[in-house]
């Protein structure tokens, strides 16, 4: 019996010894543990990110009447029925779900958490973060640096197929960034496909622009100059290619145009010049609110400093641009103190029916565009801090190629730039939206956005630290409405959809003057 006894405890202490090691390489391999505990601390840090840094908090709470308390409680009674992190982190997923805010989701989980994450990056040799592309030499191949940079290319295809309708495809401009056919009638409707406003999306482009750039570099390419040709090069390729396209219809006499937006979801600062080569009209940019956080408070020193080097050397400049430098100037000093001006929504998340005493957001005094919607081509010549101001000065693309009419067309994936885009040319009487509702993304992140990590479950979030306001004040998180409403259903095939919206454009283009 004492032999059984010894011979059992050593069996148990096999298994024992399994389970622990079956344990141990779970989390080697990423598995972490479920601990509900950890879960509800994760969901308290969330909700005190948001209250400080989620820039359409003060409307979801002061427009949408979102009862937060509320959903702060359906968040833990979720959290208390969980029991795996799959079924907590769908729990924190839903809580931001509720918003319905395109740019308010988590980017990803961290595998492990703690010091189980600090010994798995030991163990396998995963810590640190990505060496990144490193420096590019001048006789770094295209192909080489767009690769590095993280070039890929897209599907370009809309959610409407027009193949059934009779466009004929219209020969490719430079890198064929953009496609582009030709709707025979009375009268003929250009179309015209930008179908992403991420720069990366176009590798093609990016190869055709690296040996101009390439040519005027006198060293490596570091970080910044890697920033400079991805965001701004690329991009003035981009517009080329558009300013090209559309000089090629005016010359052939064409006077309807259809830009198809379709399921782009976005992308960076390019969408704005891009509308200005639509329309021979001024085209302002709307209103930016910004958080009241020390992100937008960096941010605007800075801009605030480059501008004040700007204003003291400025005795050679036009009295007008002298005007402007100071003003700015003055302006920027009132924009950091509000930035710094303390506001924190944290009773929202607990008391019901809260309404907040403070905005967490300041609504006056910047632009998407920077401290001015508008300022004429030839403002603020060699000034280094022009962008500040307008960042339109800092685009070579002129302005106003087209002026026949123009329709965009938009749909429930047309998103943050891409409304951007839109509601530029809709409200500044240059376009009519054709289509369905937009998603509601609107303004998203800037200078890399403000960065969350969960203590525990190691989720990733970066909430929304701008908001973009449209004419009459609404957020463009609401979606943009179309001027002309195609009857869309669910259901519908990408060949119906393109049925039934050329039937709207068909209608929009013979009742052009």
């Amino acid at each position: 019996m004492g032999w059984d006894v010894a011979h059992r405890r050593r069996l148990l202490a096999a298994w024992l010894g399994v389970l622990v090691l079956a344990g141990l390489g779970l989390w080697l391999l990423g598995v972490p543990t479920f601990r509900r505990s950890d879960w509800v601390e994760d969901e308290a840090q969330l909700r005190a990110h948001l209250s400080k840094a989620y820039a359409n908090l003060d409307w979801a709470l002061e427009e949408k009447r979102l009862d937060v308390a509320a959903l702060h409680q359906r968040t833990l009674e979720a959290l208390q029925r969980s029991r795996s992190n799959a079924e907590a982190q769908a729990a924190l997923a839903a809580l931001l779900g509720a918003f319905h805010d395109g740019h308010l989701q988590f980017e990803g989980p961290r595998p492990a958490s703690g010091w189980l994450r600090a010994l798995r990056e030991r163990l396998l040799g995963r810590g640190g973060t990505d060496p990144g592309a490193g420096p590019f030499a001048a006789s770094a191949s295209a192909e080489e640096v767009c690769r590095g940079l993280g070039f890929v290319d897209v599907p370009k295809s809309s959610s409407v197929d027009w193949s059934l309708q009779g466009a004929v495809a219209e020969a490719p401009v430079g890198s064929s960034a953009f496609p582009a056919a030709l709707l025979p009638g009375t009268p003929p409707i250009a179309l015209l496909r930008i179908p992403d406003f991420r720069e990366t999306a176009y590798p093609a482009a990016c190869r055709a622009a690296w040996p101009a750039f390439a040519k005027q570099l006198k060293g490596p390419c570091d970080e910044r100059c890697q920033e400079t040709f991805a965001s701004h090069e690329v991009g003035e390729a981009l517009l080329a290619e558009l300013t090209e396209r559309l000089k090629r219809w005016q010359a052939e006499g064409i006077t309807h145009l259809v830009v198809d937006v379709t399921a782009n979801g976005g992308g960076n600062d390019w969408a704005g010049p891009a509308a200005r080569l639509f329309s021979q009209k001024t085209l302002e940019c709307p209103h930016l609110g910004f958080v009241r956080h020390p992100h937008w408070a960096t941010a605007l020193r800075h801009d605030e400093a480059e501008v004040h080097k700007d204003a003291e050397r400025s005795e050679l400049l036009p009295p007008a641009d002298r005007a402007l430098l100071t003003e700015a100037k003055g302006r920027l000093a009132a924009l950091v103190e509000e930035a710094e001006k303390p506001c924190r929504l944290d009773e929202a998340w607990t008391v019901p029916g809260f309404r907040p005493q403070c905005h967490l957001v300041v609504r006056e005094g910047l632009y998407s565009c920077g401290l001015y919607a508008f300022l004429p081509a030839g403002s603020l010549k060699g000034v280094a801090s022009a962008d500040v101001l307008y960042d339109g000065l800092s685009w070579r693309a002129a302005p106003g190629v087209w002026s026949g009419y123009v329709a965009v067309l938009v749909d429930s994936g047309t998103a943050s730039a891409s409304e951007e885009f839109a509601s530029m040319l809709q409200t500044g009487g240059a376009a009519v939206l054709v289509g369905a509702r937009t998603l509601g993304a609107g303004c998203g992140h800037t200078n890399g956005g403000i960065r969350l990590e969960l203590k525990h479950s190691g989720l990733v979030l970066k909430a929304p630290d701008c908001v973009r306001y449209r004419k009459d004040g609404a957020n463009e998180v609401e979606g943009i409405p179309p001027d002309l409403a195609v009857p869309w259903s669910k259901g519908d095939s990408p060949q119906l959809r393109g049925q039934k919206a050329l039937a709207i454009l068909r209608s929009w283009a013979a009742a052009s003057p």
